[in-house]
C-alpha cells in the first residue's frame, strides 16, 4: 500500500451553502417555521426539511415553491404532512441531489 497516495474522494462534493441561500428564498417567508434543515453533501444523502405551517394548503404550497425555485440544485422534492396536536402542519419535504456535471462521465451520482 503506497501511503504518498492521496485517499480518492468518492463523494462529489454539493454546493450546501448556495443551496441554503437558494432555499431562503422560499423557506424565509412568514407563514413558516422551519424545524430542521438537513442538507449532507454524500453521494446518498436525501435533502430534507421539516417545517410548521398554519395549514394544509400552505404546507402544499412550501412544496411546490421547493420544486419552483430558480437556481436549486435539489430535485424530485416530496412531502408528507401530518396534523399537529395544537393546529397547524408539519411537513418532511425531502429532495434529490442533481449529478454533479460530469459525474456520469466520471462513474459518480
Amino acid at each position: 500500500e503506497d501511503r504518498s497516495k492521496p485517499i480518492a474522494n468518492t463523494d462529489p462534493a454539493r454546493p450546501v451553502l448556495e443551496e441554503l441561500e437558494t432555499l431562503t428564498m422560499v423557506l424565509g417567508h412568514p407563514s413558516y417555521s422551519i424545524e430542521t434543515i438537513e442538507l449532507q453533501s454524500g453521494a446518498l444523502a436525501r435533502p430534507r426539511i421539516t417545517a410548521s405551517a398554519p395549514d394544509t394548503r400552505r404546507a402544499e404550497l412550501l412544496l411546490e415553491g421547493l420544486r419552483r425555485v430558480g437556481g436549486s440544485h435539489i430535485a424530485e422534492w416530496t412531502a408528507t404532512y401530518r396534523n399537529k396536536p395544537d393546529g397547524g402542519v408539519t411537513g418532511i419535504y425531502t429532495g434529490r441531489w442533481e449529478a454533479p456535471p460530469g459525474a456520469e462521465r466520471a462513474g459518480g451520482v
